[in-house]
């Protein structure tokens, strides 16, 4: 059994659960963006929101707390070299708040990105992506949106797929082996063959399934109350970035 959860759907009956997928999609390119330009008062409202959207969400903080360890290394690597790239010398004041305000706007886009494929379904996500792309001429909406959705659904399945043979490794042998090709062998070997075959899998399963790209993408109207909420997050958003706020006093 897998221990990570992080980019997996978990059920629930919230309102971001039932909040339309187009909304939640278009709320998640806003917000990334306006990350990119906010400064200390509006990141500090974002991770509110965030807060708040996860407790609405009622999804297990514990779990996608404990899933998002691998990310932590990352980051810690983006703030030291946001460090020595400084001008002048290193390790200042300036420079550690300049990485630490970096490393928070990536933190928040990350969290923003599990929030939303922990509460929409793959196939929801699928559709609604296609929907969108659908009025571009010459574009295989279909086939771009099924891509995008295995794509998302293969992150957390190499991950689920390297616990197991992680714990698979250690009942057998104990530790794995200290040396770069013991580990290529006993652990990344394993990874790789069993990637390709649930590669191969859901393939079959699309073709036996009767998959095709020329089916019309057919979603309901989206409901007026999904569309405020949606208009005053954009709000938000915009009112939070500096780049909003040079264009109207211009």
């Amino acid at each position: 059994m897998a221990r990570s959860i992080m980019l997996h759907y978990l059920p629930g009956s919230s309102f971001l659960h039932k909040w339309d997928t187009r909304c939640k999609f278009v709320a998640l390119m806003i917000v990334t963006i306006s990350l990119l330009h906010m400064r200390e008062p509006a990141l500090i409202l974002f991770s509110c929101l965030f807060l708040a959207a996860f407790s609405v969400a009622r999804l297990p903080w514990k779990p996608l707390l404990l899933s998002t360890k691998p990310w932590l290394l990352f980051l810690v690597v983006i703030f030291v070299a946001q460090v020595l790239s400084q001008q002048g010398s290193p390790w200042t004041l300036e420079a550690v708040k300049t990485a630490s305000i970096v490393c928070w706007r990536l933190a928040l886009m990350l969290a923003y990105a599990i929030l939303f494929t922990s509460v929409t379904k793959p196939r929801e996500m699928q559709d609604a992506i296609a929907w969108f792309l659908n009025p571009v001429p010459f574009l295989p909406a279909r086939r771009i949106a099924m891509m995008v959705s295995l794509t998302v659904k293969f992150l957390p399945l190499i991950l689920d797929q390297f616990d197991e043979v992680q714990l698979a490794l250690k009942s057998r042998k104990g530790k794995p082996s200290r040396t770069s090709l013991g580990r290529l062998k006993f652990l990344f070997l394993p990874l790789f063959r069993r990637f390709f075959i649930r590669s191969d899998e859901i393939a079959f399963a699309l073709a036996a399934r009767g998959y095709r790209e020329d089916l019309p993408v057919i979603l309901p109207g989206i409901p007026l109350l999904h569309l405020l909420a949606l208009l005053v997050l954009t709000t938000i958003s915009l009112a939070s970035t500096q780049t909003y706020w040079k264009w109207f006093l211009l």
